[in-house]
């Protein structure tokens, strides 16, 4: 009877100590964190990110149109400063648009929560020219429309 009374007491002990453990909690607006380039054999890049977002409405569904991630392309000038690039026949800045999935459809059934995690995007090949020095800024917008601030990559020689 002693056996049946100390599983009971664990059991009770787990569940009040498994109730405290808080959900971490985030703004509403989605954060983004600049975390790695990396540089592709074929020659393209994945681009990589760690984001927050307070209510975790992160991503477009399947049957949805539009684009919910931007990358703005920037390369080094001759004075030495980051300007958008813009291509040869145009006049208007390079701004790649990405579609990330909803966050939650990894945990069918799951409610939307506060969550965290990485996006990774594939950058194709060919970047910028050979020699060019770059920087990526992104921005990522939730279902709602609140949008991250424009994050900045370090700048790179892909």
């Amino acid at each position: 009877m002693k056996s049946i009374a100390k599983i009971g007491l664990i059991i009770s002990a787990a569940l009040t100590l498994n109730s405290c453990v808080k959900e971490e909690q985030y703004p509403i607006e989605p954060s983004i964190t600049y975390l790695d380039f990396v540089l592709n054999s074929d020659g393209s890049a994945t681009l990589k990110y760690t984001f927050t977002d307070g209510d975790g409405d992160i991503g477009i569904e399947p049957e949805e149109t539009g684009y919910n991630y931007f990358v703005h392309y920037y390369y080094k000038d001759g004075s030495g400063n980051f300007v958008p690039y813009t291509a040869p026949t145009d006049t208007v800045p390079l701004v790649v648009p990405y579609r990330i999935q909803p966050i939650y459809n990894n945990n069918p059934g799951k409610k939307k929560k506060s969550s965290k995690g990485e996006i990774q995007i594939m950058l194709y090949a060919p970047l910028f020219p050979a020699g060019e020095t770059i920087k990526l800024a992104c921005q990522l917008f939730d279902q709602a429309g609140h949008s991250s601030a424009l994050v900045f990559s370090p700048q790179l020689q892909p």
